[in-house]
């Protein structure tokens, strides 16, 4: 709509060319180091024959690290030539209070004592000693500040536990009546939020993490993790279109930055992982048989059923161990040729059983 287009534009202009009235001091108090949004990207629909029109586009949100979750930093220090003092939120948080975290961002920055004791000596005393976490200069990333992203493409739920047992992700609304989602973020410097039909969450802290997964329904998910360097994102880890159904269990434990990543997978959930999945393009054979198990296990079969299956999955163990035979010894190409036609086979009258 070309008439909201440009009331927007004509308000943005009218904010971007505001000054202070004269006699007016300004201060500006900038919030730094937590992942904010800081545009949207968006791509063309995947799905095949999707129309390409904007109701069908893929959206992605882009974060920064360079705001305080709600505000990016270019925005909140936007007037020139007044006082500016910068918040490092990312180091405010870690810290522990009375034993306990703290996970300060836009919404309540004033409750930081450091802001408080800042707004004080302004009045009063004067800024010649800043508060602790304080500067008149932007902060800089260390050496040490890694941060971690999550992306998640349904129908999974996700949720995020640090070493201590904190939580960031969805919570039970205590509101009977109401239909909106409640979220909490207790891991310091972390955040989840749902966009589209993706979930997105984060953390800055140092400590171990485990993402946790649970199956909303039946179909397939992929999930994607950015390990990022300051701001910079320096490896990203994908798990694609990873079977699941309702209840399904997995997760994934980040330690350090240097130890590979998996993915256990406890199809029905009973505590018992059927397959562990290495990142990359997708799951293999192998994985997909222990996952079919899985899922067997969920489904409503007779005992001759489960008999029948378990029979069908059985030769296909067989055929993935002797592939493993195939050595240079053996004339590999032709060897591999033969097993990939037992398993088609297998796989085949596997589908039929299925059916059945």
């Amino acid at each position: 709509n070309q008439a909201l287009l440009n009331n927007a534009s004509s308000i943005q202009n009218s904010l971007d060319s505001w000054v202070p009235p004269a006699g007016i001091k300004v201060i500006q108090i900038v919030g730094w180091g937590l992942d904010t949004i800081r545009g949207i990207r968006y791509d063309d629909c995947d799905i095949p024959l999707c129309p390409n029109n904007l109701s069908n586009l893929d959206r992605d949100p882009v974060f920064t690290l360079d705001g305080d979750k709600t505000v990016v930093v270019p925005s909140a220090n936007a007037i020139q030539g007044v006082d500016t003092y910068y918040l490092n939120l990312r180091d405010y948080n870690q810290e522990l209070f009375l034993n306990a975290r703290r996970n300060r961002d836009h919404v309540d920055i004033f409750e930081v004592d450091s802001i408080q004791e800042l707004v004080k000596s302004i009045i009063i005393d004067g800024t010649d000693n800043l508060p602790k976490h304080i500067t008149t200069t932007k902060p800089i990333f260390t050496d040490n500040d890694r941060s971690l992203r999550f992306r998640v493409y349904s129908p999974v739920f996700l949720d995020v536990y640090d070493s201590s047992g904190n939580h960031t992700g969805l919570v039970p609304n205590f509101d009977p009546n109401s239909d909106l989602r409640s979220v909490e973020a207790n891991i310091p410097n972390s955040y989840y939020l749902e966009f589209g039909e993706a979930k997105y969450s984060g953390s800055g802290s140092p400590d171990d993490i485990t993402i946790v997964l649970t199956g909303e329904a039946v179909g397939t998910f992929t999930l994607e993790i950015d390990e990022l360097s300051g701001d910079v994102v320096s490896v990203t880890t994908i798990f694609k279109d990873i079977p699941v159904v309702e209840n399904t269990h997995g997760v994934v434990e980040i330690k350090n930055e240097s130890a590979p990543l998996s993915l256990s997978l406890d199809i029905d959930n009973d505590g018992i992982s059927d397959a562990v999945i290495e990142p990359g393009l997708g799951v293999n054979t192998e994985e997909v048989v222990n996952i079919l198990r899985g899922i067997m296990k969920t489904l409503n079969l007779t005992d001759k059923q489960k008999t029948r299956l378990n029979k069908v999955l059985n030769r296909i163990d067989k055929v993935l161990a002797k592939e493993g035979g195939c050595d240079e010894k053996k004339k590999q190409e032709k060897c591999e040729n033969r097993i990939k036609h037992r398993l088609s086979n297998t796989l085949e009258r596997l589908h039929k059983t299925l059916e059945r």
